[in-house]
């Protein structure tokens, strides 16, 4: 057994479905992912495979509130899973220039093609090596970083304990949501 994740709708005859512990469906909310006719927001995702499959579900893509978290623990799944908000945490790796640059982007100015930022001009020599582009993005010496569209909640640079604090408190365990059903 083992954990699969899917970036792609699972199909119902998916052969190894029966025999995974849990999977972890991302939406197109998160960062890096494209929209296709197979990849659809995480609500879609969620809901399609729980009608489909009975296997806990851990849930990524655009996830930054306790609300937020409310709402797919209610829809079902297991657990979430958050990049993007933790990504400009005091811990992160990231240059305090791309965290900066977190801070000031709304989900409106993250770049659809791959929901991505741009971090100073943009050279069009980046998009033929994605790979130094990142490097120059979590540097902070040019390029893009990826983000997904919960970065419009984030308006500091705050320890992991202070952001894990503000998504925790008052929030409802899968467990109540799964007792009560």
């Amino acid at each position: 057994k083992g954990v699969k994740i899917f970036y792609k709708q699972p199909e119902p005859n998916y052969h190894l479905i029966p025999h995974l512990d849990a999977v972890c469906l991302k939406g197109t909310e998160a960062a890096g992912s494209i929209a296709s006719d197979y990849v659809r927001d995480l609500n879609t995702v969620v809901n399609t495979f729980m009608k489909m499959y009975d296997i806990p579900v851990i849930a990524t893509g655009g996830i930054a509130t306790k609300e937020r978290i409310n709402e797919l623990l209610a829809m079902g799944v297991s657990a979430v899973g958050i990049g993007t908000l933790f990504a400009s945490s005091a811990e992160s790796s990231l240059s305090t220039q791309a965290k900066h640059k977190l801070i000031e982007s709304e989900s409106s100015t993250i770049y659809d093609h791959r929901r991505y930022i741009r971090i100073s001009d943009y050279n069009q020599e980046d998009d033929k090596n994605m790979t130094n582009s990142l490097k120059q993005g979590i540097a902070g010496t040019g390029g893009h970083i990826y983000a997904g569209t919960g970065v419009s909640e984030i308006r500091d640079i705050l320890p992991v304990s202070a952001i894990v604090a503000r998504l925790t408190d008052n929030l409802s365990s899968a467990d109540e949501y799964h007792h009560d059903q």
